[in-house]
């Protein structure tokens, strides 16, 4: 193989890792502006969940006991299916 070759073959190798480890920063950048967009997402969706269970407790009692039951007739249902 020639100089020539072997220098344009440096070159282009080169250009191509610059590339790549360019990428991965923007990438990894990227990524991290998502985990903090979806971090900052759920700590407001918990902060409404717990405001809205303070301000109607009755109705989150309620939905618990009805999925309770609901849970236990599905239960029950294959027991005796058994």
């Amino acid at each position: 193989m020639s100089d020539t070759t072997r220098k344009g073959m440096k070159e282009m190798l080169g250009g191509v890792s610059e590339s790549m480890h360019e990428f991965s920063g923007k990438a990894r950048e990227a990524a991290s502006d998502f985990a903090e967009e979806a971090v900052s997402r759920g700590r407001k969706a918990a902060r409404y969940a717990v405001k809205d269970v303070r301000e109607h407790p009755i109705r989150y009692v309620t939905i618990g006991v009805a999925v309770g039951v609901l849970v236990a007739a599905l239960i029950m249902r294959n027991r005796n299916d058994d």
